[in-house]
């Protein structure tokens, strides 16, 4: 086995979005949408690795996700399911834009009247004038070709996230996920200097949500145990899905914050650790 390769490809996401001020009402802190202009997630890979978004064919160096548009999209935010063990992810909102309770952050305790909504990400392109609460962009990975190396321990080793105002708070409600679903691996990651951790929301008995006691941890670091597949080859393609959202349960979403106007530029680095020969 030869040590010491890196391979990496990169996941740029540009986010271009100015806050809008809605209908107040209390989630967590205070529910905000936030207007996302251009969203854009773009793949691009060096030595050895290919990527695309479709499963079968437009491999390269480089790749757009599929639901990349220029057109605007009013996303709000929204809160995960604890499934850091799942590669199936699972986000709620509340029900209605009128709710006034709300989940207490500080205790996780559940006010009375409290409800909650299942909502199913994106991954089609977002259309002006519509609400998004999460946004999902896939991505495929497999080994060139030409390489004579199977890829071993593909893992997220950066992101690396950059505000035009790094003064702004709203951006640090901003969460991205990684996982991969045919390994039932996730990991979820708090990019933007926000809070390192947060209430995860689980099912009752009934099957209906409520939010957990425990604090549920977004990965803080990246490390090359936190594995999203075993082996990446040249015949079988991995599938890599991307969440973006803002975490409802995140202080910095409030009404204060949300108007601050500011481009967001996120690159995911996805590396592995060695070539099986």
């Amino acid at each position: 086995m030869k040590k010491g390769k890196l391979f990496i490809s990169l996941i740029w996401l540009s986010l271009s979005f100015i806050a809008i001020v809605g209908a107040t009402f209390a989630w967590l802190s205070e529910n905000r949408n936030v207007q996302a202009e251009g969203m854009q997630v773009q793949a691009e890979t060096v030595k050895n690795l290919l990527i695309s978004n479709n499963q079968s064919t437009g491999y390269a160096v480089s790749a757009t996700s599929s639901i990349a548009s220029n057109d605007a999209a009013t996303m709000s935010p929204a809160s995960s399911i604890d499934t850091l063990s799942s590669g199936v992810l699972k986000f709620y909102a509340p029900n209605s834009e009128t709710k006034a309770n709300y989940i207490n952050y500080a205790t996780g305790a559940l006010e009375t009247g409290a409800e909650f909504v299942e909502v199913t990400p994106t991954s089609t392109v977002p259309v002006s004038g519509t609400t998004y609460s999460v946004m999902k962009h896939t991505f495929w990975v497999k080994v060139d070709g030409q390489a004579a190396d199977t890829l071993s321990n593909l893992y997220v080793s950066n992101i690396v996230v950059t505000r035009a105002n790094t003064q702004s708070n709203i951006s640090k409600a901003l969460r991205v996920a990684v996982a991969c679903p045919t390994n039932n691996k996730v990991y979820f990651y708090s990019v933007t200097g926000g809070q390192t951790s947060y209430l995860g929301i689980s099912g009752t008995q009934d099957g209906t949500p409520a939010y957990t006691t425990s604090s549920v941890s977004a990965s803080s670091t990246f490390e090359s145990t936190l594995i999203l597949a075993n082996t990446v080859t040249t015949t079988t393609p991995i599938q890599i899905d991307v969440y973006v959202w803002y975490e409802g349960q995140d202080t910095n979403c409030t009404s204060e914050n949300s108007l601050t106007i500011e481009n967001l530029s996120v690159a995911i680095t996805f590396s592995v650790t060695d070539p099986v020969n």
